[in-house]
């Protein structure tokens, strides 16, 4: 079947034939490499709708017809999206401990329940920010760049880049001393 835009049109249709097609080829070979490489079906549904986005934008886009297989070329992306997860949270695990140093003096008495949480459990913390506020963190602490550095990517002030990283430390020492009340509570 030829990727182009009655095939995107037969699709919007609900052709149950290129529907057939599109989940045979895009979307389980897509997604089961994922999960060979990433080990999470979460982290694997999200490589495999970026996945088909990508191919999407292609079809809608007429690049589509430069693809000889689609399988293969969803197997690719899907491996390089899964890839640069897997980047993400090596670089993170390795900066997290210096993050963490840094804002020791932040996090007070809830400094140990940190270093001794799994970097899963940070990630998670970290994923319930606000995106401007992870991104302000993630800048300042994990890139290392300067406040108003920060400002000039995220196009804002100085200042409002300091009230993010206020207002995210703030949320995390909150969302750490909610974990450790549970985890005190729970214990026999």
């Amino acid at each position: 079947m030829i990727l182009n835009n009655s095939y995107l049109e037969r699709m919007r249709y609900r052709d149950p034939e290129t529907l057939k097609h599109w989940e045979n080829h895009i979307v389980k070979p897509s997604f089961v490499y994922a999960v060979m490489i990433l080990g999470y079906e979460q982290d694997a549904l999200d490589v495999c709708q970026e996945t088909q986005i990508v191919m999407l934008d292609k079809i809608k886009y007429n690049e589509a017809r430069h693809i000889i297989s689609p399988k293969a070329f969803a197997i690719k992306t899907a491996r390089n999206k899964s890839y640069d997860i897997l980047k993400y949270r090596a670089r993170v695990s390795e900066l997290l401990p210096i993050y963490w140093e840094y804002t020791q003096a932040h996090l007070g008495q809830h400094y140990e329940e940190i270093m001794t949480m799994p970097t899963g459990k940070l990630l998670e913390l970290l994923d319930k920010l606000t995106g401007q506020q992870r991104q302000a963190i993630y800048l300042s602490f994990i890139e290392g760049l300067s406040k108003e550095k920060v400002a000039e990517i995220m196009k804002i002030e100085p200042v409002t880049v300091r009230g993010h990283i206020a207002k995210a430390l703030k949320s995390l020492r909150r969302m750490i001393a909610s974990i450790a009340n549970e985890s005190f509570t729970s214990d026999p």
